[in-house]
């Protein structure tokens, strides 16, 4: 059996243009206010894990979506429309192949995501990676956002793994850094933060895009 390859979702798998897109309209900046609105949902996030709390992202993005486009001159008209493009996200060019590869080396992939497990089924089968996937594991079901411990301990359960033999995907800092406080082994996908961004330099290995990653995993 090969290496249990666990794909961070939103982000890495997939691209935020249709947010920006959805922004575009109404503001001259869109790319800074999708930053906003990314960074915000997160950071709401991991104050209510951090707080012993839990609500799923569904939840947290209309509070928060709409805190940010209220704070950006945005007409709340808008928030059905973001929300709707953050539902509606396309693959990155390269995951297609990349998974395919990983697959065909015999590693077993999973998708771990602060999303839900249907949400996050639906945009894999809409963009035809599902079949890549044994397995779908979700913060819902830790009860934990990432990079809270729990998360990635209930994916190595669902895995049937300990975290030497499995490998956590992700474009975020901070998904790589929980990944490997566990002692998980992490590949960190550059090419969306460019620089990384907490003391130190990440844990494990690097790359600039997805295609990168069969040849650091294997």
């Amino acid at each position: 059996m090969g290496m249990v390859v666990m794909f961070d979702v939103v982000g890495t798998l997939f691209s935020f243009r249709r947010v920006r897109l959805a922004i575009a309209p109404y503001h001259p900046y869109p790319d800074l206010v999708r930053r906003l609105c990314f960074s915000r949902l997160w950071q709401t996030a991991f104050a209510t894990t951090l707080a012993g709390g839990y609500a799923s992202i569904d939840e947290l993005s209309a509070s928060t979506l709409g805190q940010v486009l209220s704070l950006s001159g945005i007409p709340m008209g808008a928030l059905r429309q973001v929300l709707a493009a953050f539902g509606d996200l396309e693959p990155r060019d390269d995951a297609a192949a990349c998974l395919a590869r990983l697959t065909a080396t015999g590693s077993t992939l999973l998708a771990l995501t602060n999303d839900s497990v249907e949400s996050t089924r639906s945009m894999l089968a809409k963009a035809q990676l599902d079949r890549y996937f044994d397995d779908v594991v979700s913060a819902d079901e830790a009860r934990a956002h990432k990079p809270h411990p729990s998360a990635y301990r209930l994916a190595l359960r669902r895995g049937g793994v300990g975290p030497e033999a499995a490998v956590v995907v992700s474009t975020h800092a901070w998904d790589v850094t929980g990944a490997a406080a566990v002692g998980m082994n992490t590949v960190w996908v550059s090419g969306v933060e460019r620089l990384w961004p907490l003391p130190g330099g990440p844990p494990g290995r690097s790359v600039e895009r997805l295609g990168g990653v069969p040849e650091a995993v294997i």
